[in-house]
């Protein structure tokens, strides 16, 4: 499924509720913590230091996603329909491979990103 439709503020809105909803805030400091001594250790530069809390994040967000998705099940349908122009119909028939296409599009859409860095910004 396609995206048509640029990352508007309603789209804002109803990634701020789904963000609300799925509780995805994430504790860098636990995320640290969690990763392997061993691999902080000897990382011998920032850069891969830095890949390895983003690994870290990104995992412990994908996990409290597929933990919480059901609580937004509504606003993470309506914004699949007004990003891609679909009807709610259509989305409700979308398969697991769709739905991983459709979030893979979203995360390179433009306005996306600086989204997720205002939010991450917001909760620090």
């Amino acid at each position: 499924m396609k995206i048509i439709k640029d990352f508007d503020l309603e789209c804002v809105f109803l990634m701020s509720e789904i963000l609300d909803k799925m509780d995805l805030g994430i504790d860098a400091d636990t995320i640290i913590k969690k990763t392997k001594l061993a691999k902080l250790e000897g990382a011998k530069d920032a850069g891969k230091l830095g890949k390895e809390i983003v690994v870290g994040i990104g995992v412990e967000m994908g996990a409290k996603m597929l933990r919480n998705i059901y609580k937004a099940k509504k606003e993470v349908k309506q914004l699949i329909s007004e990003l891609s122009g679909e009807p709610i119909e259509s989305v409700n028939k979308m398969n697991l491979k769709d739905i991983k296409e459709f979030f893979g599009e979203l995360v390179k859409h433009e306005g996306f990103g600086d989204f997720l860095s205002q939010a991450g910004q917001l909760t620090e």
